[in-house]
């Protein structure tokens, strides 16, 4: 989850580092209802009718794709 101001190459794999993406945001239901259930636009848990609450949808990285 390591982030870099600059560009370079990865610490770790030696690969070029990428341009973040721009962050998504997920609506979920802070009582967790459904698990870990998002949706796309806020609203209403439909289970227990809470407001959802909003989190950044992020991809993560864990290298192992990565080749030397």
């Amino acid at each position: 989850d390591k982030t870099y101001d600059k560009p370079g190459k990865c610490p770790t794999c030696g690969m070029a580092l990428k341009e973040k993406a721009k962050q998504e945001t997920v609506y979920s239901c802070p009582m967790k209802c459904e698990g870990s259930k998002t949706y796309d636009k806020p609203g209403k848990c439909p289970t227990c009718g809470m407001n959802l609450t909003s989190s950044p949808k992020e991809k993560k990285d864990n290298h192992s794709n990565h080749q030397r």
